[in-house]
């Protein structure tokens, strides 16, 4: 039975493949001749050295080794975007010159959007944080009730003075 071709050699330049190997276009075909009838125990009762699952196992095993060799190389230059880099490069070299400038534009326009929004988020982070205008009047008022509650003295609006520089309450001034 011959055995599978390697198509490179050590330095993945390519190799033709010798008269005792074959390739892996017509491995399944060759490799068919050489599977034999098997009985229920699963023993070969004809000639042949492959049994019909090894030989489904050998065909499946090639035809992923020969969709990677195939498909690998174009999937890996939609990994890095390669593609998308000499597409626009042949449209504004050979096609559309002012392209190119307009690209440049939008490019500066995405920057400063996103400054931007880094900008607010840093001041959002930085405001969140302090307290509101409604936070500072409950804890006045919450300390106002209580100096009044425990006390003999009368808590009106004349006896308490909220003076503007400082957030405890004189009472009785």
């Amino acid at each position: 039975m011959p055995r599978l071709c390697y198509p490179y050699d050590s330095q993945l330049q390519d190799l033709p493949c010798p008269a005792d190997q074959v390739s892996m276009a017509n491995s399944s075909t060759v490799w068919q001749n050489y599977t034999c009838s098997i009985s229920e125990a699963g023993m070969c009762t004809s000639i042949g050295r492959l049994t019909p699952d090894m030989y489904e196992q050998l065909v499946a095993t090639v035809n992923i080794s020969y969709a990677l060799e195939h498909y690998a190389p174009p999937l890996l230059n939609l990994q890095n975007c390669n593609f998308v880099r000499d597409t626009f490069k042949n449209i504004t070299a050979n096609h559309c010159p002012p392209l190119e400038h307009h690209l440049r534009v939008v490019n500066a326009g995405l920057a400063v959007i996103s400054v931007g929004v880094m900008l607010c988020l840093a001041l959002w982070i930085v405001y969140a944080n302090r307290p509101q205008r409604e936070e500072v009047f409950a804890k006045l008022s919450s300390r106002i009730k209580s100096s009044c509650n425990g006390k003999n003295v009368s808590c009106s609006n004349s006896n308490i003075d909220l003076s503007s520089r400082g957030t405890t309450p004189k009472i009785g001034v």
